[in-house]
Parts: structure tokens; C-alpha cells; sequence
């Protein structure tokens, strides 16, 4: 008999890509799953809307009553070396950075039936405990072809694409608010770390704020001592009164911010998914990207203004990353700011070419691959 529950290995919440779309396979199965997490859940309602929320608040207690009855059957186990406990029903883990477990609690290793792992990497050189722990896994989602071939590269087979969604009900076309009147909006926003490239928007952005000073960036970005070391100085993060430095922004407070902008730049390095540049599309407002890693599968005809220099990095850790050139992100600002209704255009075709993705999709892909690897 095919399980009622689900157990979530993954983050849950309204920040990284992976906790969105844990977040929104909650929403999906709410009426098709019981579903707790292993993670510590605490009120969710600042990841979404109360509405939302009002729908798997009951994802809290029963969280609350597995982890009760995991830890209390710990209490009589041998937990001194590493183990696997199984259990008749799904379990969903983050798989990190070369294919990290993220949850190992008293040395005990959850193992469902199935084991679904749902890769979440952008560091290129698997190690070979890497292809091991992928062993443990009855398949592994993939949130990207890069990431696939990445996977594959390592003769690590079990994996399927499953691409994520965005939600219609918050990100759509709308007019703006009088806040910025007059200004020339830029947004950019990402996850932490090199990766992202905000380094060279901040670069482009203080050549173009030179040549317009009615410009205004809004960055959307980690705090910044997770940044440094990574190649960025502090100095680099110079605000000025051009400059207005949200932070990351939770899931449900996006696309307020983002229907502000004229054009939102994303010149990543690398990206092993697109939830923050589908959600500006979504939203009309046209893109840059960087043509690498993820993104290159975003990008379809005239939905985007793309930046074709690709000075790669090279080397087995960073296989497909590369860096655009600061001047041609400048150019492509120069030519949304003196080209408006061209640049809509491009916006109004990014908004077409995603709007088949949704979460909704998402839940019933990962549904087939549960129930098409159960008891494998």
C-alpha cells in the first residue's frame, strides 16, 4: 500500500530556492499528503500569507509529534557509530554542497521508502563519497540539465529534472507604485556567496549611475559577511543615497518590490536554479542574464537581454561557470534606459515564455517520481 505521509528532509520556508519550493510542495499536498518535517518547524506564517498558512499549520504539530517519537526511539538505540533507520513511507532530503546529507540526527540517517534526494549544488567536483551517498537514494531530483549533467559527469545516473514554479497569485504583471517617480529602477537579487555575481553589479551600476544619476538600485541580497571571503571586499558595498539595500526579502514580500523595477540584473556566475529570475519575469519586468550554467535554460529567443561574453573559470570545481564582462552588463542597462518600450517588449515575452511553470506542476512531477520509485 502506497504511504499517506510524507516526511520532509528539506528546509521549509521563504528564502532560499529549495526552502520555496519545500514550502510550496506543502501547498500542493495538503489535501493529498500528511506531511511533517524533520527540521524544527516554528510558525511559518512569515514565509507566506496568513491565508496560506491557515492551510499547514498542521504540518507544525505533526512535526512536532514525529520528532517526539524519532528522538524518544533514539533513546534505546547504539547511536555511537552512523546508521540508517528506514521507515514505510517517503522521506525528502537536501542533498548540499558535494551531495551532503543536511540532516543527521544522533548519527541516525532517516531512510524512507523511497529515499528522494533533491540536489541543491553549484561546487562542480563531486567527491567519491559524493557517489556513494547518491547510492542511498531511489532518485534524485535535479533542479536543472546543469545540474543533471553535473550529476551525470560523475556516473551518478538516478536523477530527474524537475524544474521549479512560480506562483501566480503573487507574481504577475501590475502597475507600479509612485515610490521611485521619475527614477530608473534596477534590481538585482540572488542567494549568497561569489556566485551571484553582485560584485560586478555593483561595478556596472556605479559606471551607469555616473551617466544617470536618476538611476536607483534596489539590491536584494544575503547579509554581506557571508560574501566576504569569497573574492568580494567590503569596500565594494559602498551605499549610497542611489543605492537602497533590502536584504533578502521573504517569498510573500517579492513581488511588491520587484513590480518596481525597470530591469532586474542577474549576472551569475553559476546558478543550479532560476526562482528569482522566473519570478521577475513572471512579474513583466525584463531580465539580464548571464549565459551559463541554469540560466542558459531559461533563456528562449527575445524573453531576456543576455550577456554573451563568457569568460570562464575553469577548473573541475567550477565546470560551466563564467563571468560576464562589467562593460557589456553597463550596455545592456544603457540600452533598457534609452530603450523603454523595446525593453517592455522583452519583458512582456518573458512573462509569456514561463508562464507554463507553476508549483502546482512541480508537486505532481515530484509525486510520480515517489510513487514510480516506491519500494525501489
Amino acid at each position: 500500500m502506497l504511504s499517506d505521509t510524507v516526511i520532509f528532509g528539506l528546509p521549509i520556508g521563504g528564502y532560499s530556492n529549495l526552502e520555496i519550493a519545500g514550502l510550496n510542495l506543502l501547498l500542493s499536498w495538503r489535501n493529498r499528503f500528511q506531511s511533517a518535517s524533520l527540521y524544527p518547524l516554528s510558525d511559518l506564517s512569515s514565509a507566506t500569507d496568513a491565508l496560506r498558512w491557515s492551510q499547514i499549520a498542521d504540518v507544525v504539530e505533526n512535526s512536532e509529534q514525529f520528532r517526539v517519537q524519532f528522538l524518544k526511539y533514539l533513546e534505546d538505540v547504539d547511536v555511537s557509530t552512523p546508521q540508517a533507520l528506514s521507515v514505510p513511507y517517503p522521506v525528502l532530503h537536501r542533498l548540499g554542497e558535494d551531495l551532503e546529507l543536511s540532516f543527521l540526527e544522533k548519527n541516525t540517517l532517516l531512510c524512507g521508502t523511497p529515499n528522494i534526494g533533491f540536489a541543491d549544488f553549484i561546487i562542480t567536483d563531486l567527491q567519491a563519497d559524493a557517489v556513494r551517498r547518491a547510492n542511498l537514494f531511489s532518485q534524485i531530483v535535479a533542479p536543472s540539465e546543469w545540474s543533471k549533467d553535473i550529476l551525470s559527469g560523475s556516473d551518478i545516473d538516478n536523477v530527474e529534472v524537475v524544474t521549479g514554479g512560480v506562483d501566480k497569485a503573487l507574481f504577475f504583471p501590475h502597475a507600479k507604485s509612485d515610490l521611485f517617480s521619475g527614477r530608473f529602477v534596477v534590481y538585482s537579487a540572488g542567494s549568497e556567496g561569489y556566485s551571484g555575481g553582485y560584485d560586478l553589479v555593483l561595478k556596472a551600476f556605479e559606471l551607469f549611475n555616473q551617466a544617470h544619476p536618476d538611476s536607483l538600485l534596489i539590491s536584494s541580497w544575503p547579509s554581506r559577511p557571508f560574501i566576504y571571503g569569497e573574492g568580494i571586499e567590503p569596500e565594494d558595498f559602498t551605499v549610497s543615497d542611489n543605492i537602497i539595500d533590502i536584504g533578502e526579502v521573504p517569498y510573500s514580500s517579492r513581488p511588491y518590490i520587484i513590480r518596481e523595477a525597470d530591469i532586474a540584473v542577474f549576472p551569475s556566475r553559476a546558478s543550479a536554479s532560476n526562482c528569482r529570475e522566473t519570478e521577475c519575469m513572471a512579474c513583466g519586468v525584463p531580465v539580464i542574464l548571464s549565459d551559463n550554467t541554469s540560466h542558459k535554460e531559461l533563456i528562449k529567443g527575445d524573453n531576456s537581454l543576455v550577456l554573451g561574453s563568457r569568460n570562464f573559470i575553469g577548473g573541475e570545481r567550477f565546470r560551466g561557470w563564467s563571468e560576464s564582462d562589467v562593460e557589456e552588463i553597463l550596455g545592456a542597462l544603457e540600452f533598457a534606459y534609452l530603450n523603454r518600450d523595446k525593453v517592455k517588449t522583452i519583458g512582456d515575452e518573458g512573462c509569456l515564455s514561463v508562464s507554463g511553470y507553476s508549483w502546482e506542476a512541480y508537486a505532481d512531477k515530484i509525486e510520480k517520481i515517489i510513487f514510480s520509485s516506491y519500494g525501489s
